[in-house]
């Protein structure tokens, strides 16, 4: 676990396990932070580290060729309690659509 220090102090609505992903980012320099929450992403932003939520590491497998069924797995986001508005799913199938080659 890495320690929080006078200089790091975080707001309180920030979750322990984000919190200490944040530092150990700082720490350890990463190339990455993935981190979901918004109020996370926002402190993690401000401390200028790279980051990436669920979605975008979906986007990149997709881009890769890793994801058969984008749609469907984003579906499946979806129904496991996982919260994305119908606009930035519209946006995701959008661009998924574009990468495979297929208009909207």
């Amino acid at each position: 676990m890495v320690q929080e220090s006078q200089k790091t102090r975080f707001p309180a609505t920030l979750h322990r396990g984000e919190r200490e992903a944040i530092l150990l980012a700082e720490t350890l320099h990463a190339d990455v932070l993935l981190i979901d929450e918004q109020i996370g992403r926002t402190i993690a932003l401000s401390r200028n580290l790279p980051l990436s939520g669920t979605l975008g590491v979906l986007e990149r497998a997709d881009t890769l060729g890793f994801v058969s069924d984008f749609q469907q797995v984003l579906q499946r986001l979806r129904a496991s309690g996982f919260f994305i508005t119908e606009a930035l799913e519209q946006q995701l199938l959008v661009r998924h659509r574009t990468r495979r080659g297929r208009s909207s």
